[in-house]
């Protein structure tokens, strides 16, 4: 059921990825600010910008709960040294990977300008992704991760020390702390030119910690404490949702020093809103579970690891065969066929992966 969830996550962040979709987003001040716009806009909206947020919530909580599970049986320093290997280790190879195509696909086309431009991207920073995001952007959640871990042993001194509440508080105040060092942008608390890790990833990982600290059960009874059930709860977390991922945007273009913050918030609503409505829905997701229709964990993070380079080789082609650029009247395509064949390539290369390692160990004798 986990792998499912996990599964439903990334795919989830696909729609926030498939950054075609977004451009053709025209955001204003005024009301109605979907303005110049294809027709479907409000559809590219609500995916874009709502469906497309839950992931951070989920997998942020069960990165958490999993890492304080493993602390039980493992020592810290161990887990780290494997989280390095695990976490970082992908981070440098699927950057390299993406710097390599667009370099070759800069001089396939052979125009000097975008050949420069390419470049100008590439640097030791954008592989290793040390104080800004990595080139292949969603990788930052892996790094961010990673500076989660290293906090561990605060935050669990706090907690032991100082009880739930004394933990809270602590949480909270980092979190609006990160928010705060990146009020500047469009976007407060994502630090995506910083060394800082995005806010939100920080308080859910350790949201996610204290959750398995207070319950210290399965994961699945810990998610099932999250399940709402009541008809009010459930109507209450789709007006969120919805409003939310309509206007979180919005209210960032209005003119003011607080509506950015605003912003933010609106948009962590919006996420733990709609995290909430999925983990509502868990009682299904185990019945697909329990019918053998399982997500292995290494295709997810093959999709995770591979989908922006998907969609980047996509766009390229699609625009070398149309002889144009892609417009507005291409949203569908790049909002929603653009992932359906991002998993499909992730599958495929999870099929190469694991014909290649079972023909290294050779077949399996059965005694």
């Amino acid at each position: 059921m986990i792998s499912n969830l996990r599964f439903m996550a990334i795919f989830a962040m696909l729609f926030v990825h498939a950054f075609e979709g977004n451009r053709f987003i025209d955001v204003q001040s005024g009301l109605p600010y979907l303005v110049g716009g294809a027709l479907n806009s409000p559809l590219v909206l609500l995916v874009h910008d709502g469906f497309g947020r839950i992931s951070a919530p989920l997998l942020g909580l069960l990165s958490g709960y999993f890492f304080a599970a493993n602390l039980t049986s493992s020592s810290y320093q161990g887990l780290l040294v494997k989280r390095l290997r695990t976490l970082y280790l992908p981070v440098v190879v699927w950057c390299s990977v993406f710097a390599v195509i667009q370099i070759v696909a800069a001089y396939g086309v052979g125009d000097s300008e975008l050949i420069e431009r390419t470049w100008s991207k590439i640097s030791l920073n954008s592989i290793f992704g040390y104080s800004s995001w990595p080139l292949n952007h969603p990788l930052h959640y892996l790094v961010d991760l990673l500076k989660c871990i290293l906090f561990v042993p605060i935050a669990l001194f706090v907690f032991n020390r100082f009880g739930r509440h004394g933990y809270s508080i602590l949480i909270i105040f980092v979190f609006l702390l990160l928010i705060a060092m990146d009020s500047n942008s469009r976007t407060p608390g994502f630090n995506q030119d910083s060394v800082l890790p995005r806010a939100d990833l920080v308080l859910f990982f350790f949201v996610g910690l204290a959750a398995q600290r207070i319950w210290s059960g399965n994961i699945t009874t810990t998610l099932d404490r999250f399940s709402m059930r009541r008809v009010w709860a459930i109507t209450l977390s789709l007006v969120i949702f919805v409003l939310g991922a309509g206007h979180w945007r919005w209210i960032g273009a209005i003119d003011g020093e607080l509506m950015p913050w605003i912003s933010s918030f609106v948009l962590i609503a919006t996420r733990i809103a709609g995290c909430l409505l999925l983990l509502s829905a868990l009682q299904w997701i185990k019945a697909i579970s329990g019918r053998g229709l399982s997500v292995d964990d290494k295709a997810t993070f093959r999709l995770f690891t591979t989908h922006v380079i998907t969609f980047f080789v996509l766009k390229n082609a699609l625009e070398f065969a149309l002889r144009r650029e892609l417009s507005e009247t291409d949203t569908i395509w790049a909002l929603f066929v653009f992932p359906l064949v991002a998993v499909c390539v992730a599958y495929v290369l999870y099929v190469i992966e694991m014909y290649i390692r079972q023909a290294r160990t050779g077949p399996t004798r059965e005694s």
